[in-house]
């Protein structure tokens, strides 16, 4: 059976619960972007630290307006939900300072908000429904919000969150650590590497756990499942059988296969394993892993030569930001807003790929794309130094473009000031462009360089010919730090 790749963010919030923004802000955004969205209100915390009076009751306050608000939840989620177009599911987070937060999916609109005070309870309640539970941030320590591996229940767990808002659980080293929380470091015991070595067969996908209405919000996390179609069933189908992966915020496509068999596969002892990997990402790539028991066995770097006219014979990523201004006083706070409209002449714009954030947060102004077409794209947009995820405080669309060394790309901007940007492809080859909109220190645009295909582009095929059981994954890092982690593929 053939499948499509869907992105999916399965745990957001917003003004149900305590964060922000309407939930009809949010469905709008899911489905302005996204293929698959699910209704995510914290709903309880049964074992709530009393240390923090104002923390204490934020939560139970939030907890409330979801309790009041779950008819509605309920109501909204089925009306968002158009099989064959675009996936709504319906769930809600628990929390718990023991057995760690568990984000529970519905597998249709007619679920309860049951609160049991013991994940044991949560746990039963969700196989009575049909429901799975994803537990998240897990690498926090066990007993301080980290997930409690021992309670794992494969049958309820199939696929566990590896990246969000709060960082990396992958391990306790390299990129992503869990800085921006109360909630400490990365405890080695509780990473996902020390689970997959314990013997859990789990597969992976990311969420933004955002808190700004804003599901997808670029660089906190997106799952990519790989489903027979756009319906509820087809989506919990796929997380069942872990055919998903985890992404930071480019939406890298990422194949992978051993003897045939597609992430997230149980395949027979066998000493013939071809190990397969495609890689098709929308910026420059830094290196393509593939992981064997926790270690590398294959690593993949891009050819680095010079860019030449050849390099346009396939389509090229452009990737537009916008942003920046003033920092270090009270004029870092403010918002800018964009308005611009990006042409082509002598080529084609195939494919646009939305890149905005969730702060800073505005219920009624937007990023959105507003009109595309082979010739052009325009979008609207604001950016801030207040509210930035990790401090960026930037937006950028990404056009994919096919043309020649005399294709011009012509951004024309309307807001913060009027200006026009030209540049050839063959100039966007070698150098990039920036234009400020005002004196210093006022924001500015920039059109990066192109990345061709063969920096972006990758196709790996090798054998791991051997007796042992095993156990092999993907990792993928651009060469602007955000990666891509396929669920395992485990062979006997």
């Amino acid at each position: 059976m053939s499948h499509t790749l869907l992105w999916a963010d399965l745990h957001t919030h917003q003004d149900v619960g305590y964060g922000r923004g309407s939930l009809e802000r949010a469905i709008a955004i899911a489905q302005s972007h996204l293929d698959v969205w699910c209704a995510t209100p914290q709903a309880a915390w049964p074992d709530l630290p009393d240390a923090d009076s104002d923390i204490r009751e934020r939560h139970l306050a939030g907890f409330e307006v979801t309790r009041v608000n779950w008819p509605r939840v309920k109501r909204l989620t089925a009306e968002a939900d158009r099989p064959g177009e675009f996936v709504a599911l319906l769930g809600y987070e628990w929390h718990s300072s023991r057995w760690g937060d568990w984000c529970l999916t519905y597998p249709t609109d007619e679920g309860d908000l049951v609160l049991p005070d013991t994940l044991e309870g949560l746990q039963e309640h969700a196989r009575a429904a049909g429901a799975l539970l994803i537990p998240h941030h897990v690498a926090y320590a066990a007993g301080r919000r980290g997930a409690d591996f021992s309670m794992l229940a494969p049958d309820l767990t199939p696929v566990v969150e590896m990246y969000s808002e709060h960082g990396s659980s992958e391990h306790d080293r390299g990129p992503f650590a869990m800085h921006g929380h109360s909630m400490g470091g990365r405890s080695t015991a509780n990473t996902l590497s020390a689970l997959w070595a314990a013997g859990a067969r789990v597969g992976v996908i990311a969420g933004t756990d955002d808190h700004l209405g804003c599901p997808g919000a670029y660089g906190e996390g997106l799952a990519g499942i790989w489903a027979a179609e756009r319906t509820r069933a087809a989506v919990l189908e796929a997380l069942h059988d872990r055919r998903t992966y985890a992404v930071t915020g480019d939406r890298v496509r990422l194949t992978f296969t051993v003897n045939g068999q597609p992430m997230g596969s149980e395949v027979g002892l066998t000493d013939r394993r071809r190990i397969e990997v495609g890689v098709d990402a929308p910026d420059e790539l830094d290196r393509v892993e593939v992981l064997r028991d926790g270690r590398v066995i294959h690593r993949w770097f891009p050819d680095d030569a010079p860019p030449t006219a050849a390099d346009l014979d396939a389509p090229v990523h452009c990737r537009i930001e916008f942003g920046w201004g003033p920092a270090g006083s009270v004029e870092s706070t403010r918002v800018t807003e964009w308005l611009v409209t990006a042409r082509i002449e002598g080529g084609q714009i195939l494919d646009v790929l939305p890149c905005f954030q969730s702060g800073p947060f505005d219920e009624d102004r937007r990023n959105r794309v507003l009109e595309r077409s082979d010739a052009h794209c325009r979008w609207e947009s604001i950016t801030s130094r207040r509210q930035a995820f990790r401090g960026i405080p930037t937006n950028a669309v990404i056009l994919r473009i096919a043309g020649g060394v005399d294709t011009r790309l012509t951004l024309d901007l309307e807001r913060p000031a009027t200006d026009t940007v030209r540049a050839s492809l063959g100039d966007l080859l070698v150098r990039n462009a920036v234009q400020f909109t005002g004196p210093f220190p006022s924001e500015s645009l920039m059109a990066h360089r192109l990345v061709p295909q063969r920096m972006s582009r990758t196709a790996v095929a090798f054998d791991d010919d051997r007796p042992e059981p095993a156990r092999y994954r993907v990792r993928v890092t651009e060469s602007n730090g955000h990666m891509a982690w396929s669920s395992p593929i485990w062979v006997g």
